[in-house]
Formats: C-alpha cells, sequence, structure tokens
C-alpha cells in the first residue's frame, strides 16, 4: 500500500493574524501618510519663504520701506 502525501495548502487563520495583518497595514499606511504630509510641509515652508522675500522686493520697490545697512 502506498502512502500519500498530504500537503497544507490551506492554512487555518486565527482572528489573531488577521487583527496583526491589519495593525501592519495600519503602520505602514500611518508612515506613508506621515511622510507626505512632511513633504507637503517642507513644500509650504519653502513657498512662504519665497513670498515673504518678493513681498520685501516689493516694498522695496514701491518705496514703503527701505533698508537700512547697519555698520559695526
Amino acid at each position: 500500500m502506498q502512502t500519500a502525501m498530504q500537503y497544507d495548502f490551506f492554512k487555518e487563520v486565527s482572528n489573531e493574524d488577521v487583527l496583526k495583518a491589519e495593525l501592519s497595514a495600519l503602520k505602514e499606511s500611518h508612515d506613508r501618510v506621515r511622510k507626505k504630509t512632511f513633504a507637503q510641509l517642507s513644500e509650504l515652508t519653502k513657498m512662504y519663504l519665497r513670498q515673504q522675500e518678493e513681498i520685501e522686493y516689493m516694498k522695496v520697490k514701491m518705496g514703503l520701506c527701505c533698508y537700512i545697512e547697519k555698520k559695526e
């Protein structure tokens, strides 16, 4: 008589395994959102600084303010 080998193709999944997988996916998603948020904040900061420089330049050109050089 020949013995047959049975392969375990379908593993029994417990609720704990499902929760661990969901938690792992949630952590990855949170990391992606955090990285995107910091990148957007960096872009907004650059934009803000550039606009402040342009406003100062326009004030000087319109004669509304002038730069005074400090002599030390």
